[in-house]
């Protein structure tokens, strides 16, 4: 679903809202521990996307590798047809590819990929992916 600004903003802080309201700052927040010591506001506005990232996972009970990417590149019109033909999911995301050793990888395989469960690794804290 497409949203204007306004709306991803609202559902945005609709998001964060709800996710401070079900965990416990001092023991479930994966903002708090990825900011040290920052605040979480800080973290926040530094690392909007990682965030954001946090806050849907949370609200979908998890997201796939190609929601992630929508998150991370919002202006993004590529379908989930279309980024999984031109870029490697696995490589994308610092993952072993479970093809990388085949010569005959259908864009099926591919597509699975794309739609497994988005798995934050310990050290993805960044707002990038890799090419």
């Amino acid at each position: 679903m497409k949203q204007t600004f306004m709306q991803g903003m609202v559902t945005g802080i609709q998001m964060q809202a709800d996710y401070c309201a079900t965990h416990d700052c001092d023991t479930e927040c994966e903002v708090k521990r990825l900011a040290g010591e920052e605040s979480c506001a800080d973290y926040i506005l530094k690392h909007a996307n990682a965030a954001a990232s946090i806050f849907y996972s949370a609200a979908n009970k998890g997201h796939s590798y190609y929601e992630e990417f929508k998150l991370r590149f919002p202006e993004s019109e590529e379908s989930l047809e279309d980024v999984s033909s031109t870029c490697c999911c696995a490589t994308m995301f610092g993952r072993a590819c479970p093809y990388e050793d085949s010569d005959d990888v259908t864009d099926e395989q591919c597509q699975k990929c794309w739609q497994e469960k988005y798995a934050e690794s310990e050290d993805d804290t960044s707002d990038e992916v890799n090419f």
